[in-house]
Parts: C-alpha cells; structure tokens; sequence
C-alpha cells in the first residue's frame, strides 16, 4: 500500500498478513477529499485500525494527533513498526488495545475525526452505531459495505465505491 497525500504521500505501508482488509487507495482519496486534505487542529481515531492506513493518511495530512484502536496486538504491532519506520515523533499518535464499543462516548470533542471500519459482517453494528450518534460531537466517518442496512441519524454524506459506502455524519449542535 502507498500513502495517497500529504508529508507522506509514496511512502509505502506493508500490507498485513492476516485477516485485515485495507482500505482501498481510491477510497482512502475520497475520504480525505470529502473531508479536505490539511487536518490540523484536529484529531483522527482510527476505530479498526487494521493496517493503520486510515491514521497514517491523515497524519499525512498534518493531523495533530492519530489514536489507532484495534483489538489485534499483531495490528498494533505492526503499525508502531511502521509509524516508527517512517520517523513519525511519538507524540503524532497513540496506540490502543480495546474493543470500539468499549471505547464509545470516549472521543466526544468536536475536533475528534472518528473513522470506523469495523470488519464485514460485524455482529453489533447497530449497536455501534446507536452509541457513537448518541455520544459524538465531531466528525464520524463510516467505511461499510453497500448492503449494510443500517441506519444513519446524522448522515450527511453517503459515497458508494463499488461494494462500499462511505459515510460521514456530524451531529448538528443547535
């Protein structure tokens, strides 16, 4: 995989090993495109890190910091390696092992940027779902296949990438 933008941009990310679908690099452009490509002043949490490619990307693009999440100590592993390969200053990022529902209503700033790509065929979506809409004040940005048939309260984007929606949603605050 190659960062898309940014500092970064054609620094190239190993590609995981195990069960961890990146996301795509078309689809990394887009997000950022949606979402504008200079994200300083905010903070990107990358819920189902995976790979990192997400964090990595936006720290890229001039993020203040990236917190990845994911419950896989082999993920997280491998995206300190390569945090640390590429130079990036400890204080850019965070590493956590915890499970994204544990971590809901957590990230309630209204610079947090979430981005949550929980594996197809996640079984408490809804649930997922229902807690980040309740307790967000930021910006939620959702990666989830096309027939997910789920349900968005603040959806205020919805961008379909072959068999993949993204979603961005933020909280109207009046």
């Amino acid at each position: 995989m190659r960062v898309t933008g940014g500092s970064l941009k054609g620094r190239i990310i190993p590609s995981p090993k195990n069960n961890v679908r990146p996301t795509q690099s078309k689809i990394r452009q887009a997000v950022f495109n949606m979402i504008g490509n200079d994200l300083s002043g905010f903070r990107w949490v990358d819920m189902f890190a995976g790979s990192g490619i997400m964090g990595i990307e936006a720290i890229s693009r001039n993020i203040d910091t990236a917190v990845f999440i994911d419950i896989d100590r082999r993920n997280l592993e491998q995206i300190k390696t390569d945090l640390t390969q590429m130079t990036i200053p400890s204080e850019k990022y965070q590493i956590t092992k915890r499970s994204a529902l544990d971590m809901v209503g957590e990230f309630t700033k209204e610079n947090d940027i979430i981005y949550l790509d929980p594996p197809f065929g996640f079984k408490r979506m809804d649930e997922l779902i229902y807690g980040m809409e309740e307790n967000f004040r930021g910006i939620l940005i959702w990666e989830l296949p096309v027939d997910n048939g789920s349900r968005f309260q603040y959806s205020i984007s919805n961008k379909r990438y072959g068999k993949v929606s993204i979603i961005v949603a933020r909280k109207d605050e009046k």
